[in-house]
């Protein structure tokens, strides 16, 4: 008979055990003495590990030296507890490791509870328990000093931070067991809350129990041993040791100690297997032992004559009870395993009062020995756990166990029906057996993924470098903590290299900067001189060195600790020192990746065609894809992903014959595909059907593995932080192999296509046609989705929110977590793919009859494979590519932005992105683009991620031209009002020419009434003058018709102007029908400056002056300017200071006006209210009459011009008063700078002084 093999039908999901958020971590200290156990214990909020983690705290803090997972009762949330022993066994720390939880729970169990306790917990000396009466975990411990800690964790310890903060005070209970101050404890186990069974070291069991509502620190004692029960003394206080005792640490134990405990369902049995290959069945009520056997030899004649066999004291597990109905009034089931023979044994128990009769083993003739010596192809190993699930009848029945082989673990499972015909029975132990598989974050499928070894010649314009290869393999999502990467760079940083000293990096600083730095300055030690291929080399070697640290402590944190299995939702898990690992079932392209190898693996071929509705076909072009690509360098791997992103990303501008043969030539197929790669390709397909395996139907069949149909119906769950994780990291791990496998057919399609002669191809396929043009089109479309998933599951994005309950896969990367030690507002660190579509997990159809192992394969296929991209590419991109936008993330975007095809919409987006980077420009071709198309769809349809306000969608309610609206406000908030003028422009062009649509669109959206002309006019004019665009501005003001608007416009654009200091071109524009608005304006601003310090107001007199001498208003210009010196001279400042000639050139300008009017029109209107005299300077006017000076300060000025008395009149004012006046004024002056003042009296004498 041949050897059985195992297949890989299931395989672990490892997840990492970071804490949900920084600070979501709190430490207890564990009093010391039960004379305190009302003391409030010392607490610690813990933050996310320190940098420059030594290998020792990286042990002592990281991997576990025990741990499991204790599952409550249903309908309680959390129900499934991780915990793990850690430094010395003296912390014990637990945390909710539940996948999912009822869609009603408002809550999430984030919080991770460390117990620190004063000494170490014995091994096998702790339990959990679920109390009925509370909604709380009961931790059970004896510690090295023989003390039995009762430690109550209510449920909100594991949700709210402050409900650690003050705990009830029976919290935590200390009990010393009299019967433990003589004896030894040996294992503990909990029945329930109530009770509990403790195996001591000189063969007896202890019971302790007490009632749930007592409030005490005692427990009732109970002794079971080979006499009896309930002694009052121990058997052997003192008792010679013989060479029968085995050692055990710091104990001798009795072979008559219990190694395995259990009871009967109805409680009146206790089970135990004992060292002594025993299995013993005491009656509960009295003590006395009903049953005693051996665990695999029923007759007791054999027995005395064979030597004693001793059961290793560390074995974990050799006995299961179950209630499971059967045959023949059986009562319940044992089921005992013997590591003497490696032989399981079932027993049937009929009635335990009737001893061996009552008693029995079922099929004695069959010896169930697990064929491990086969499978794990060594006769050196022992069974660690195992789980039996029973179905009624033992039909379908399937066992799990756990066998280890030195530092090798290894998880099997069969199935049998045990009641069933023996010869199939016998068949389905020895042949049906299947394995777990390590999954991919083993070391040897990372060693796949990992950047490989830098090669001559393999250096080109357009590849990264080594460093940002290794490092984007390092910090993806998922693969390595941040511990494991803090403690390799510890070590690594030490040396030993002769560089060592310079190479010790402050702990400060981003992991991945100093990562690089340590590595850079190590290889540059050696590379003065050398060009960028050596130093590639020399890169490439460094990074392999502390990839390898890495690795070891990540097969550190992979070590086997325990197999568990949650009977509710029927799915198994493993343990491991730094690792969760729900197992679940692997599909068609697992099952074959998983059993790759030069050789056919026809057993596991078998299942897949079984078991996932596979072809035969199907895995034999599966099989040479593998061995034609498996064979080629992995640069040319590297070099034909480095092009053929390109090509799965731009639009096709040529024939699919030419974008083949273009792929071909740019990936070097011919460089690196000789003639023996061609031989083994042909080789292995004239093993596989020849030329008829490239049909294309079997290509289809592959294609069509990435895909799950929906089926069921919505569930009632939502997922939780570690449901996500399994989801996220479910799905990266199918991604990573449906890429490769997709690689691999797509090189065999254009190798095919470009290199075999078509002739020999066609005869080879006869009557199947080859379409390798088609292959390659579909091939590049799925391609494209992993692509776009890819960057997802790739990238990180970090998340504060103030939602307790938030259903995150936090710290799935080795980057560092900012955040408060408040649960207010906690920062989460997740992908992009998590961040955005975790919501849609929820959502997800569910068959009623798939467990768990099946479903996390199920929901991560449809959460990925379901969306068909291909179908909605552009949807999908867009929403994804707008969300980046919304946050901000503009780096992101951009690498991002080359997946988003080209639509109305994604072109909107790009310009948005566009906004972000600065790019102004682009920006705004980008946006002309989009006008047109973007106008014609529903933007509440298009806008999944919400990235338009309101009031934004309303504006694309209102067709092209609210939507040229809308890219103006965007700019305008920027304070870019060069290009609000742009689209303004645009905007009034399209309304002049479109009248408003009175139907709706293609898209059904109602066209809201249009943007008014005015509100362009106005927007327009006013981004003109605000960019100093003035020929615009002016040319817009005169189209607008609003007599308020136009007067605000012409006052906002003669005050641009002044401020420019642009007057002349104020006076350059002819202003036709704006010419009296215009000088009205410019009156009432000269008026108003004229309470101004004359060197700031002389603008709008001046403007006004040149305004109206343009136009002819000769009289006019020479009014405003009179009105203009009045003020002057009403200035002590002008007066004084001889110097200041701005009333002489006043003076002037007015005497040139007048004379410009002609001999009747030469006079002007002096409103200065002396009608004795205009504000002269001494002299007389031109009648004759005597001027008196008036004090400086007699006339005054309002804010709005000036003030006229009603008492005093007003005169004219002719030309040649004026010339009087400015010849006076000359006169003054010159008195002035010769030294001569003048003092006025109130009476007006004047008086000259020399």
């Amino acid at each position: 008979m041949a050897k059985p093999r195992a297949r890989y039908n299931y395989t672990e999901t490892r997840l990492n055990l970071d804490q949900a958020y920084a600070g979501s971590t709190v430490e207890l200290a564990i009093p010391e003495s039960s004379h305190y156990n009302a003391l409030q214990p010392k607490r610690t909020i813990l933050s996310s590990s320190s940098s420059g983690t030594d290998e020792a705290s990286f042990l002592r803090d990281n991997l576990a030296l025990d741990c499991s997972i204790f599952f409550r009762h249903e309908n309680r949330y959390p129900r499934s507890f991780l915990w793990r022993l850690l430094d010395e066994r003296k912390v014990l720390e637990i945390q909710s490791v539940d996948l999912t939880q009822d869609a009603g729970e408002k809550v999430e169990a984030l919080l991770t509870l460390r117990l620190r306790f004063p000494s170490s917990i014995r091994p096998y000396c702790l339990a959990f328990a679920d109390p009925e009466v509370k909604d709380a975990l009961t931790v059970y411990a004896i510690t090295a000093t023989n003390e039995l800690y009762t430690i109550t964790l209510q449920k909100d310890l594991f949700v709210h931070l402050k409900s650690s903060e003050t705990l009830p005070t029976d919290w935590c209970r200390i009990f010393a067991p009299p019967a433990l101050r003589v004896r030894e404890p040996f294992r503990l186990t909990s029945i329930n809350a109530e009770e509990l069974f403790v195996s001591l070291s000189d063969g007896a069991l202890l019971k302790l129990d007490q009632k749930s509502h007592e409030n005490t620190n005692l427990w009732r004692e109970t002794y079971f041993s080979a006499p009896g029960w309930n002694l009052s003394l121990p058997r052997a206080i003192a008792k010679w040791k013989g060479n029968n005792y085995v050692k055990y640490g710091d104990i001798d134990l009795d072979p008559s100690s219990a190694l395995s405990v259990a009871i009967s369902p109805d409680e009146e049995t206790i089970i135990t297997v004992c060292l002594n290959h025993t299995l013993r069945i005491f009656n509960a009520k009295n003590g006395r032992i009903a049953m005693q056997a051996d665990l695999t030899e029923p007759d007791e004649h054999k027995l005395q004559n064979q030597p004693k066999f001793l059961i290793g004291p560390n074995q974990k597990q050799l006995l299961q009870v179950l209630d499971v109905p059967g045959r023949d009034g059986d009562q319940f089931y044992i089921v005992t395993f013997s590591p003497k023979q490696h032989e399981f044994t079932f027993w049937a128990v009929l009635d335990t009062e009737s001893g061996v009769e009552g008693v029995r083993r079922v099929q004695t003739d069959i010896r169930f020995v697990p064929p491990i010596d086969d499978l794990m192809e060594t006769s050196a190993w022992t069974l660690e756990e195992f789980n039996i699930q029973a179905n009624n009848g033992w039909s379908k029945t399937r066992l799990w166990l756990r066998a280890r082989s030195g530092p090798i673990s290894r998880v099997f499972t069969v199935e049998f029906d045990l009641f069933g015909d023996e010869d199939t029975l016998e068949h389905s132990w020895y042949n049906e057996w299947d394995a777990v598989n390590a999954g991919r974050q083993a070391t040897e499928y990372l060693n796949d993924a990992a950047p490989p070894e830098f090669e001559e010649g393999s250096i080109g314009l357009q590849s990264p470098s080594v460093t940002n290869k290794w490092l984007d393999f390092l910090f993806y999502p998922g693969r390595f903590t941040l511990p494991t990467l803090e403690t390799a760079l510890h070590v690594y940083s030490k040396g030993p290299n002769p560089t060592s000293r310079s190479t010790h990096l402050a702990i400060k600083g981003p992991l991945k900067e100093r990562i690089a730095q340590a590595v850079s300055k190590k290889a540059s030690f050696s590379l003065l001189g050398a060009d960028v291929e050596e130093r590639e080399i020399k890169f490439s070697e460094e990074w392999q060195v502390f990839y390898g640290l890495v690795q070891d402590l990540h097969k550190r944190r992979a070590t086997a600790m325990s197999f568990t299995f949650d009977d509710h939702d029927r799915l198994p898990w493993i343990v491991s020192a730094d690792f969760v690992s729900p197992v679940r079932l692997c599909k068609a392209l697992d099952i074959c990746d998983f059993h790759r190898s030069p050789e056919r693996n026809d057993v596991a071929e078998e299942q897949a065609v079984k078991s996932v509705n596979a072809s035969y076909e199907m895995l034999d072009l599966l099989y040479v894809s593998y061995m034609f690509c498996n064979s080629l360098p992995p640069m040319f791997i590297d070099n034909l992903k480095r092009v053929l992103l390109p090509e799965l990303l731009s639009d096709p501008s040529s024939s699919i014959a030419d974008r083949m043969v273009s792929l071909h030539d740019q990936a070097e197929f011919s460089t690196y595909i000789n003639d023996e790669d061609w031989e083994r390709l042909h080789e292995v397909m004239n093993d596989s059907g020849e030329y008829n395996v490239l049909d294309s139907e079997n290509f289809e069949a592959i294609l069509s593995q990435l895909e799950e149909e929906r089926a069921g119906r919505r569930g009632n769950e939502q997922t939780t932080r570690y449901g996500a994780r399994a989801l996220i990291r479910t799905s990266q791990e199918n991604l990573y192999l449906y890429t490769k496998t997709l690689v691999d057919l797509l090189i065999v399609v254009i190798f095919v296509e470009t290199e075999i002669d078509r002739k020999d191809l066609e005869d080879g396929m006869r009557p199947k046609i080859w379409k390798g043009q088609d292959l390659y089109v579909a091939i590049l479309d799925k391609l494209r989705e992993q692509a776009v998933l890819d960057f997802l599951m790739r990238n990180l994005r970090t998340e504060t929110t103030s939602k307790r309950s938030r259903r995150l896969s936090v710290g799935d990367s080795p980057t560092t977590l900012r955040s408060s030690t408040s649960e207010r507002s906690p920062s989460y660190t997740i992908t992009l793919m998590e961040s955005l579509f975790i919501g849609d997990w929820a959502a997800i159809h569910v068959p009623a009859d798939m467990e768990l192992p099946e479903l996390i394969s199920y929901w991560s296929r449809r959460w990925t494979c379901g969306l068909e991209l291909n179908s909605q590419i552009e949807n999908f991109t867009a929403h994804v590519l707008a969300d980046m936008i919304k946050h901000g993330e503009d780096a992101l975007a951009s690498e991002f932005a080359q997946y988003v095809p080209n639509t109305g919409w994604s072109t909107y987006l790009k310009g948005r992105l566009q906004l972000l980077l600065g790019d102004y420009d682009q920006a705004a071709l980008n946006f002309k683009k989009a006008a047109y198309a973007i106008s014609l769809t529903n933007i509440s349809e298009i806008d999944t991620a919400n990235l338009l306000r309101p009031d934004e969608k309303s504006n694309f309610s209102r067709g092209i031209v609210g939507y040229l609206e809308h890219i103006m406000n965007l700019y305008d908030s920027l304070k870019s009002f060069t290009y609000v003028v742009d689209f303004a422009q645009s905007a009034l062009q399209y309304q002049e020419s479109h009248p408003p649509p009175s139907k709706k669109t293609k898209s059904s959206q109602t066209i809201l009434p249009p943007t008014s002309q005015a509100n362009l006019l106005s927007r327009l004019f006013t981004a003109a003058v605000d960019s100093t665009q003035y020929d615009v501005a002016y040319s817009i003001l005169t189209r607008i018709t609003n007599p308020a608007l136009r007067k605000s416009s012409l006052q906002q654009f003669i005050d641009a102007l002044m401020r420019a200091r642009q007057a002349s071109r104020l006076l350059a524009y002819p202003f036709a029908t704006l010419a009296t608005e215009l000088d009205a304006e410019l009156a009432h601003k000269a008026r108003t400056a004229l309470n101004v310090v004359a060197a700031n107001s002389l603008g709008y007199h001046r403007v006004l002056y040149a305004r109206r001498i343009q136009t002819g208003d000769f009289r006019g210009a020479a009014q405003c300017l009179w009105e203009y010196l009045a003020r002057l001279k009403s200035a002590s400042e002008s007066v004084m200071d001889p110097r200041d000639e701005s009333l002489v050139q006043a003076y002037l300008m007015v005497i040139n006006a007048l004379a410009c009017c002609g001999e009747d029109d030469g006079w002007v209107l002096d409103e200065s209210g002396d009608t004795a005299g205009s504000p002269g300077f001494g002299g007389m006017n031109g009648s004759g009459k005597t001027v008196r000076f008036e004090n400086a300060r007699s006339s005054t000025a309002t804010d709005t011009g000036p003030t006229v008395p009603s008492s005093k009149k007003r005169r004219l004012v002719f030309l040649e008063d004026v010339r009087v006046e400015y010849q006076a004024l000359l006169d003054r002056m010159a008195a002035l700078e010769e030294g001569k003042f003048a003092f006025g009296g109130s009476d007006g004498m004047e008086v000259d002084v020399l």
